[in-house]
């Protein structure tokens, strides 16, 4: 049976509308869930591509639904395992500063990003009055998959308690040293570097480190006497971790890249067991190539066996997998630009034609999940004509009603926000390359107009809307010639990653009307606005104000600042409308205007 020409979408009853993806929202739009979840005893929750703002939102929604009313007690992330004990610390009220939690505490920059401080901060904030906390783990190899340095560390430490006799070859950590990357920016040269050791040594290294293991596993009873059951049964994991860590280094050294892809996601399914021998029902959060139940291929890599066909083997019907799509937007630029600070790129839109995203694209224009297992014979038929997923950038073979359970499509996905914090306290190698990063503005729209990212090729039309000299009349200076802008607006869009500008497109009137400015420092934004004389008095001052402060609050921006003249009135009733309230502080003539979220 193949699918009619007509059937180009699945239909309205397969569409389960997701009214936000605000994690502080109410829940009762998820309230499908229940049935779909039945009594599986772990939700993996998928994503096209890393570091986007909304499926860290919709992954954070997703965990409260699932810790609140149905009791799940630890979310397992696609991050370090060794690394990631530092955050079930401070999560579960531990003293660290977050923002070295989310640097050193996650791997491959995952935690870098602002929504995932508030996904921290809420599980700390839960487990403050839980009568069951929930707890964090990592489910990956430890140094951001290429450095030993911190699973051998932290089996030398756990050694040193239960077997302080035996002293471990130095030669071993000379070694993993001589290779050792402190971030996945400075992986290429540590795989490099690996590749250039001599092969005696490298087999000297993967001969010592199974002599390890061999005798961790060997004094077993000496070692938990010693310890602990569960220090023994923690460290020995950062052990055969740290073993599986090694042999993919040897196959990446040969070319072999399935056999990295295989190793890994073995490697991440054995712990996510692990976990489960300790918690009843879990989260797990990965890409949609780790989760789903069905053999991924990466561009030029033979397909490989995902985490969700282990997973899937060994638990049956206790596992629920939900994987993702999306329609259009930004995703991470998987090419050699990344390591010099261009994170992200612009999706190709539309999806391609036989894709899930172009399906679920052309099903509904808002956030929705369909449930695979249970659509009408035609969407069946639809959904089997399927040929293809994208992940990210590119697309691969896909069979969606054999990898997945349930869907979850967002028409459009952006670049999360860097936290600052959290870069500050990263390696040197991380932040030279967030201090090189330019974020790709993303559109602002509202009934009225839309923001459009500025480009110095707005200079020509921004001239004449900004030629009138009394839109300087508070704030000095004279309008600049169009060549003076465009340089102006050359250097604005070169700056640092702080400063976000927008001009204003009228829908009404169809042409830009004047533009908005953001400075984000931190979690602090100063704004501003200038409309043209000629569009004055119609409201676009106090849409444009509110669409931008709307925005910057989503963002986890959490102080709002705008510095007014005292005798404008028009500004001070725009910064009103958006929510800002004059102080009694003044800075150069004018008042200080604020909001707190």
């Amino acid at each position: 049976m193949t699918p009619s020409t007509e059937q180009v979408r699945l239909s309205d009853e397969a569409v389960i509308p997701l009214s936000t993806l605000d994690p502080a929202a109410p829940l009762d739009d998820l309230a499908w869930l229940d049935q779909a979840i039945g009594d599986a005893r772990v939700v993996m929750i998928g994503e096209s591509a890393h570091y986007n703002r909304e499926f860290y939102r919709l992954r954070h929604r997703l965990l409260r639904y699932l810790v609140e009313r149905h009791g799940f007690s630890a979310y397992a992330m696609e991050s370090g395992f060794v690394e990631g004990w530092l955050a079930d610390g401070w999560v579960r009220g531990g003293g660290e500063r977050l923002g070295d939690v989310l640097a050193n505490g996650m791997t491959s920059l995952m935690g870098l990003w602002t929504p995932m401080r508030d996904h921290l901060e809420w599980m700390r904030q839960h487990n403050r009055t839980a009568a069951d906390p929930v707890g964090f783990y990592g489910i990956d190899l430890p140094g951001s998959m290429v450095s030993l340095l911190p699973g051998l560390d932290a089996v030398i430490a756990y050694l040193a308690q239960a077997d302080p006799e035996f002293q471990v070859d130095q030669g071993l950590r000379e070694t993993a040293a001589a290779f050792a990357a402190t971030s996945a920016f400075s992986a290429p040269a540590a795989v490099s570097a690996y590749g250039s050791l001599p092969p005696e040594r490298r087999d000297a290294l993967t001969a010592g480190l199974a002599d390890l293991a061999a005798r961790m596993t060997g004094r077993r009873l000496d070692y938990r006497r010693r310890t602990t059951a569960e220090a023994y049964e923690r460290a020995l994991r950062f052990m055969d971790l740290t073993v599986t860590l090694d042999a993919m280094l040897r196959q990446m050294v040969r070319g072999d890249h399935q056999g990295v892809m295989t190793c890994r996601d073995a490697a991440i399914a054995d712990t996510v067991e692990w976990i489960l021998r300790r918690e009843d029902r879990i989260v797990v959060a990965a890409h949609n190539g780790h989760v789903q139940r069905w053999p991924h291929a990466m561009p030029g890599v033979p397909a490989m066996t995902p985490m969700g066909m282990h997973l899937a083997d060994r638990l049956g019907a206790g596992c629920l997998v939900i994987g993702t799509t999306s329609g259009g937007g930004q995703t991470l630029n998987t090419g050699p630009g990344f390591h010099t600070g261009t994170f992200f790129t612009d999706l190709e839109e539309p999806p391609q034609p036989g894709s899930l995203d172009a399906l679920m694209a052309a099903t509904c224009a808002a956030p929705f999940a369909t449930d695979l297992r249970r659509l009408s014979p035609a969407d069946t038929v639809a959904v089997q004509a399927v040929t293809q997923q994208r992940y990210g950038a590119y697309h691969a073979e896909q069979s969606p009603l054999d990898a997945y359970d349930i869907v979850v499509h967002l028409p459009r996905v952006t670049a999360a926000e860097p936290d600052r914090d959290a870069v500050a306290h990263a390696p040197h190698d991380v932040r030279e390359s967030f201090s090189q990063y330019r974020p790709l503005t993303d559109p602002i729209e509202a009934p009225a107009l839309v923001l459009i990212p500025l480009r110095p090729e707005h200079a020509d039309e921004m001239a004449v809307v900004l030629a009138d000299p009394r839109l300087h009349a508070f704030t000095g200076g004279a309008p600049l010639t169009a060549p003076e802008l465009r340089a102006r607006y050359e250097r604005l869009v070169a700056g640092p990653p702080g400063w976000r500008n927008w001009v204003v497109w009228s829908r009404e009137e169809e042409r830009l009307v004047g533009y908005v400015q953001a400075t984000i420092d931190g979690r602090t934004a100063e704004i501003a606005w200038v409309i043209g004389t000629p569009w004055q008095g119609r409201g676009l001052a106090t849409a444009s104000a509110q669409a931008l402060v709307d925005r910057l609050v989503r963002e986890g921006i959490d102080t709002i600042v705008a510095h007014i003249h005292p005798d404008h009135a028009a500004s001070a009733a725009v910064a009103t409308a958006a929510g800002l309230r004059a102080t009694d502080r003044w800075h150069e003539g004018e008042v200080r205007w604020e909001r707190t979220v």
